[in-house]
């Protein structure tokens, strides 16, 4: 479906270099994206303590691409990366989190259907995965499910924070001259921690209702709580639980062109 005439902007929370197919998507059908970094991330200094390391473990669990990317850069540095990999098991929690593992020519064994934590626990019961030790890489902000999941299921899990997610100091005059027209047809999100970092931006405090008033469009189920939890009205989910799965939920909903959100106005 091409929209007869173009949508109000879209937020994207995330820059538009990390999503160049959702990007491609919604233009074909004649919208205009801002995209909106919400998620600053950091090293945790894991190399100043790398006892974790010592253990065995059957299998490593990457959670997102942020964990892959800075466990295998700090394992690089130490010279440890192929002897760490080594007769160990790979599980990817999404396919962007597994294309990014095997760009640094490493073999992924799985992949859940659903791209989710859930998703993982059911490949694992699936299987009968029991009686391992699984290294899970996470970030300071991911809860404890997986871990009690993943160990009522026999397993023994080592969950190791290998990243930390921050709130980012401002926005791009951009998205906040955008905002200011009241002219945003949906926020599109992409995890939990996005929301709760752009609610927290010190420059959208006195108009955080107004925010709130923009539909969204969610990434997945676990943000679709959060966003509702915030007071967010959550309008479109995704079932793949992916960029692309987003991208075409927003083009199919059938209801955008005449139902674009609520204006509003004045972000100073």
């Amino acid at each position: 479906m091409t929209l007869d005439r173009p949508p109000d902007p879209l937020l994207l929370t995330r820059s538009l270099r990390d999503a160049p197919q959702f990007s491609r998507i919604l233009r074909r059908h004649n919208w205009r994206v801002l995209g909106c970094p919400s998620i600053q991330i950091v090293e945790n200094p894991i190399q100043d303590n790398l006892d974790f390391l010592s253990n065995y473990y059957d299998w490593i669990i990457f959670n997102s691409r942020y964990a892959v990317t800075i466990l295998f850069e700090t394992l690089k540095k130490q010279g440890m990366l192929d002897y760490f990999i080594k007769a160990k098991r790979i599980c990817a929690v999404g396919p962007e989190t597994a294309r990014v593992i095997r760009s640094y020519g490493i073999e992924v064994d799985l992949v859940p259907a659903t791209f989710s934590a859930k998703g993982v626990v059911e490949l694992f019961k699936r299987f009968g995965i029991s009686q391992q030790q699984i290294l899970l890489t996470m970030g300071d902000r991911s809860d404890t499910w997986l871990t009690r999941e993943l160990d009522a299921l026999g397993n023994q899990c080592t969950p190791v924070e290998v990243y930390r997610n921050l709130a980012p100091r401002s926005l791009p005059d951009f998205v906040c001259d955008s905002l200011q027209t009241g002219n945003i047809s949906f926020l599109a999100v992409t995890s939990p921690s996005a929301v709760y970092n752009l609610l927290s931006v010190p420059r959208l405090q006195p108009w955080l209702e107004e925010l709130k008033s923009i539909p969204v469009a969610s990434i997945g189920p676990t943000t679709s709580s959060a966003c509702r939890a915030l007071g967010f009205r959550v309008e479109i989910e995704s079932r793949s639980h992916t960029l692309d799965g987003l991208a075409e939920s927003l083009v199919n909903h059938q209801s955008v062109a005449e139902n674009a959100g609520p204006k509003y106005s004045g972000i100073a």
